[in-house]
């Protein structure tokens, strides 16, 4: 089914297009692909209008924000309240330890934190998904960051999709 230009755009323009309500061909004409895949040139000028096929990363936290963040927690929160009451009392002996304890979280909840952020960005490094696309009428192993609006995906048992 050959769409006029004037739908086409019209579909292309609407938000809430039903894609899995179309028909393959309708979906490939909308999306000015074909069967056989979209050329080298078209993916590449797609890669450069659309961008990469990847998450934004989120705002990296500074270790500052994670040591403030330690002494946001309720425990946190009723220790330091502790040792103040310990103070007001004249308990110096017992505020000390309370507040050696606080100060102790939270420097081991900071560590902890730190370590597991760098830990989790070195695994985003490693981890590069590859898929199989149709391109030119050829199979191709692409990484999925270079996937664009138009490409034909073939999928096989197994495969993950994200």
């Amino acid at each position: 089914m050959q769409l006029s230009d004037k739908k086409q755009a019209e579909l292309q323009n609407q938000g809430d297009v039903n894609w899995h309500t179309l028909n393959a061909d309708t979906v490939l004409n909308l999306l000015g692909s074909s069967r056989s895949g979209l050329s080298n040139e078209e993916s590449a000028r797609r890669l450069e209008k659309y961008g990469s096929n990847e998450l934004k990363e989120e705002e990296k936290v500074s270790p500052l924000k994670i040591i403030v963040e330690q002494f946001k927690q309720f425990l946190i929160i009723i220790l330091l309240v502790a040792t103040t009451i310990s103070l007001f009392l004249g308990e110096l002996t017992d505020a000390v330890v309370i507040f050696a304890i606080v100060i102790a979280s939270a420097v081991l909840g900071f560590v902890q934190e730190y370590r597991a952020s760098k830990a989790v960005e070195a695994l985003k490094k490693l981890v590069t998904t590859t898929v199989t696309v149709i391109r030119e009428g050829s199979e191709n192993r692409i990484p999925s960051s270079q996937v664009v609006p138009g490409d034909l995906i073939q999928l096989t048992a197994g495969d993950k999709i994200t």
